[in-house]
């Protein structure tokens, strides 16, 4: 069971959205099993088809190379039941295409590994064949999660995969950055960690609370002269800007590439 597929069941148990006892976690690999038992008290299973078999939803969380074994391997325990995908790239058409049954009804989930600690970013897009009771009911467990909301185009998913996604990683690298910056100016490892976590904590309540822009606090904090105006000067001199969104295409370009092996 991935890291995303362990985030979902800590969201949804932690936070006290759904008991333990109505979550069956199935991995025919047995990989973390017993451990996200002993920590969440879900059901779990070695047997995908016995646990499907079950279920009123059935949540997809594998890598998108793995989406298409794992549907057809379940094809004869899907009629009737909502099935939701949260694999990046793998598109309404293609988990349709994927189905024996083309009833099956599909809905597209992007969340973020926040959603953990209910405080993620979960975009959605259902197929026209869902109802509003199916969808109420999806919705009012989701935005438990975090910030749930409807994208318009089923392209908007891969945006978000590339945005959301995989922001935590991105925002991790950061703060890492910031500790070693730390640990050069001669800080021990932990305090310099313990710092930059603390810098990205109260920026991230100080816009919150002040209700202003990333820019308006930019320029609150870098005064004309100063130290932090240095370092933004430099930063732009090496094109951090344009080396950040080469890299952010690069995400979107993996995405494409990922498509064209489903």
């Amino acid at each position: 069971s991935g890291h995303i597929a362990q985030a979902l069941v800590s969201g949804l148990v932690g936070g006290g959205i759904i008991d333990p006892w109505r979550i069956t976690v199935a991995n025919p690999s047995g990989l973390n099993l017993k451990m996200i038992k002993q920590k969440f008290g879900v059901n779990i299973s070695q047997n995908n088809v016995a646990a499907a078999a079950g279920a009123d939803w059935i949540w997809l969380a594998v890598k998108p190379l793995v989406v298409k074994k794992v549907i057809r391997e379940l094809s004869k325990n899907l009629k009737g039941k909502l099935v939701i995908s949260l694999a990046a790239g793998v598109s309404l058409k293609v988990l349709k295409n994927y189905s024996a049954d083309q009833s099956v009804q599909f809905i597209r989930l992007m969340p973020n590994i926040s959603i953990a600690d209910n405080q993620g970013i979960i975009g959605i897009f259902a197929s026209r064949d869902i109802s509003r009771i199916q969808k109420r009911a999806l919705f009012k467990v989701m935005k438990s999660l975090g910030y749930l909301f409807n994208v318009k185009r089923e392209a908007d998913l891969d945006a978000l995969t590339v945005i959301s996604a995989c922001g935590p990683a991105i925002v991790s690298k950061f703060i890492a950055m910031m500790a070693r910056s730390g640990v050069t100016s001669g800080f021990s490892r932990p305090l310099a960690e313990k710092i930059a976590l603390q810098i990205f904590r109260g920026t991230l309540e100080r816009l919150r609370q002040s209700k202003k822009s990333p820019s308006a606090l930019i320029k609150m904090v870098a005064t004309k002269g100063g130290v932090t105006e240095a370092i933004l000067k430099k930063l732009e001199k090496e094109n951090f800007e344009k080396i950040f969104q080469t890299a952010m295409a690069a995400g979107r370009n993996r995405i494409e590439k990922l498509k064209r092996l489903l």
